[in-house]
């Protein structure tokens, strides 16, 4: 299953279209709704892939929510050969995805919980 996939670039070059994916881990928020599941429910049930050539598993694995797909914009650097950008391109993944479960901890942190006051 690939990390990230780039779609695109700008007609000048200076930017790329990149979808990627972050793996969520399989555990409890603070209701005691695994991540996986508050996520797709979250996202409305479903999470469809933005990327025309997604993989029959990867497709699965974001339907599970065993995946979160995410787009960003990289902007590339003048002058810069392509596996400086690959390097770039694996290091902001990572950086990216620190970002992003660590936001969805706290934004799914008590996803499901009801409580009837007695």
């Amino acid at each position: 299953m690939a990390d990230y996939h780039v779609l695109s670039g700008s007609t000048d070059g200076n930017t790329l279209n990149v979808v990627a994916h972050f793996a969520v881990p399989s555990t409890l928020n603070q209701a005691g709704v695994n991540y996986r599941v508050a996520l797709i429910q979250y996202l409305g049930g479903e999470q469809k892939s933005q990327v025309p050539f997604i993989t029959t598993q990867e497709q699965e694995a974001l339907n599970a929510g065993e995946v979160y797909e995410r787009t960003y914009t990289f902007y590339t650097h003048p002058g810069e050969t392509p596996g400086q950008k690959v390097t770039r391109l694996d290091s902001l993944h990572g950086q990216e995805r620190t970002r992003l479960l660590a936001q969805l901890e706290l934004q799914l942190a008590y996803w499901g919980y009801s409580r009837a006051i007695p």
